[in-house]
């Protein structure tokens, strides 16, 4: 700028004076390669923002390097992040409350033992890991080789400006974590759930439990024989997230499938099949021992293999024939 002081009297132009608006958040879809805008070998800044946890290396901008497992997964660039670092990079964008959102990324790393290096998503209303309150992704080991797909679901309770935080943790040599492509996208209306498992199996009966990933309250099962071919059709309903399947058969296999209801009409996709097989109507005991032990007592114990509430001891000499040797009929008590 000058001065203008009258009568065509002017100063001399001074400046320039450099300064940067702030960025504007994102929006849904959002995809980032780092394909543009990045200077190979400098930190990833410009509207990504970083926080350092351990160590003072950043995410930083590659398109040379190849060493390491550092090749971009697709087109020139990809980031990096060195070996002792635990390091978060944050994305400014704008959510809607109720609406599902789902963040994918790939990533590797240059060694084999998955538990050196993980990756880490949350979201939260402040740049900062005090502010990532909201979990997407727990923390999720990666190896070298192939790049491995991270990804999950979430919904927000309220509208407005949030951050997406990326953690990258890689503990030791061999050096880096490679991330590439990560994108933010509408997620479908009714997730489907994960973590099929099945516990608690005796000869009759299996609590089976899941996962909900979105606001479904309620659930359709298939249930069937090892192996069958599902119909789509539930053979059950369940209005929470575990149910306990009744009239099974001993010592059989059987396969599950489950997808989520949203209401409306609106459903998951059928995921599965998770096996399991029940046991034995009656399994037998095991573990017997005995303490307590005096001259003329013993405390006698077992565990139970089913679902037993009374046993039958017989006892006798050392060597005795079983079935010859004396007899305590429906005890309940263990030990005895």
């Amino acid at each position: 700028m000058r001065s203008d002081c009258g009568g065509g009297d002017y100063s001399s132009w001074v400046g320039p004076y450099s300064f940067n608006t702030p960025c504007a958040e994102y929006t849904v879809p959002y995809f980032e390669g780092f394909e543009s805008g990045y200077t190979n070998g400098a930190t990833i800044a410009g509207c990504l923002t970083q926080q350092s946890i351990v160590g003072a290396a950043t995410w930083m901008a590659n398109s040379t390097n190849t060493t390491y497992n550092r090749t971009p997964r697709t087109g020139s660039f990809n980031t990096t992040l060195y070996y002792g670092n635990t390091d978060w990079i944050f994305i400014q964008i704008n959510l809607n409350s109720g609406t599902n959102y789902t963040v994918s990324l790939f990533a590797r790393q240059d060694g084999a033992t998955s538990t050196n290096a993980n990756i880490t998503v949350k979201y939260g209303t402040t740049a900062s890991e005090a502010g990532m309150t909201n979990n997407i992704v727990a923390a999720t080991g990666i190896i070298n080789g192939t790049y491995q797909e991270i990804t999950g679901d979430f919904s927000p309770a309220s509208s407005g400006t949030f951050y997406i935080g990326i953690l990258g943790y890689i503990s030791s040599a061999p050096y880096y974590i490679s991330m590439d492509d990560i994108s933010i996208i509408e997620g479908p209306t009714c997730p489907d759930p994960s973590d099929l498992t099945a516990t608690n199996i005796t000869g009759y009966t299996a609590d089976l439990s899941w996962t909900e990933n979105g606001i479904a309250t309620s659930w359709d099962i298939e249930l069937g024989a090892g192996g069958f071919s599902p119909t789509g059709t539930p053979t059950h309903l369940s209005v929470w997230d575990d149910y306990t399947m009744n009239s099974l058969s001993p010592e059989t296999s059987y396969d599950y499938y489950l997808r989520s209801d949203c209401g409306g009409g609106d459903y998951s996709s059928w995921i599965g099949p998770y096996n399991f097989s029940t046991i034995e109507s009656c399994p037998d005991p095991s573990n017997l021992s005995t303490a307590n032990i005096t001259t003329s007592s013993a405390d006698l114990s077992w565990t139970e293999n089913g679902i037993a509430t009374e046993w039958d001891i017989e006892y006798g000499a050392q060597g005795f024939t079983q079935g010859t040797g004396t007899t305590i009929s429906a005890t309940t008590d263990n030990p005895y």
